[in-house]
């Protein structure tokens, strides 16, 4: 049954999210921008990004977060979607879109310092492959009985989780994807593999089993 599925990938989103955000926490910094140690405080504390001073954190967190997962799956899983269905079939559609989604979180654009170029090309490798199968998941929840507004809540939960460190303890999301320590890649590692399983179990479905739960373009 469809609804199965849509089950189990959006408790294995949830779990990757939570496992990358537990083995990112080494690389947290002891205190937070403004100072902030306890919890109160950093979810107190206003945001360190530009005109959100006087932003609670977590509301930044929460905001950025849903903005951000509206934007994309409005673009990616809709107008995009909608699109290459109007050429392909769903698991062509559902791949494809996923590439050009993964293929916009793998650019190097924000890198800060001077990490070496071995670090840069592993992680970015990552964190393509990791939204690769993310880009996927989504997709095929679509084709699976699931509807636009599940994948954009889905895309914002994993979103706050992933994030909440940087921006609760840290003061800001990261300027870039790029991680160089080991905390950061297993962190990526982990995420990915988790976020294989529903991305492989949604490519083995028979195409006669994926249609969209709206209609599709003729």
């Amino acid at each position: 049954m469809q609804w199965r599925y849509l089950v189990v990938a959006s408790a294995c989103v949830v779990l990757a999210a939570l496992a990358a955000a537990l083995l990112a926490l080494p690389d947290l910094p002891a205190t937070g921008a403004g100072g902030a140690t306890g919890a109160a405080d950093a979810l107190g504390a206003g945001a360190a990004g530009a005109g959100a001073e006087s932003c609670p954190r977590w509301l930044y967190l929460v905001g950025t977060c849903v903005l951000v997962a509206v934007v994309e799956e409005l673009v990616f899983r809709s107008l995009l979607l909608r699109a290459v269905r109007h050429v392909c079939g769903p698991k062509a559609t559902i791949v494809a879109t996923a590439v050009v989604f993964a293929a916009l979180h793998g650019l190097p654009i924000g890198i800060e310092g001077d990490p070496a170029a071995e670090l840069v090309a592993a992680s970015l490798t990552l964190k393509f492959l990791e939204a690769l199968a993310f880009g996927i998941v989504l997709a095929a929840m679509l084709f699976r009985g699931g509807t636009l507004p599940l994948v954009i809540a889905l895309h914002a939960v994993f979103d706050i989780i992933y994030f909440a460190g940087p921006v609760l303890v840290g003061g800001d999301f990261p300027a870039s994807y790029v991680v160089t320590a080991p905390a950061g890649f297993a962190s990526l590692a982990a995420a990915t593999l988790i976020l294989t399983i529903p991305a492989a179990c949604a490519l083995r479905f028979p195409e006669s089993s994926l249609s969209l739960g709206f209609p599709e373009p003729h």
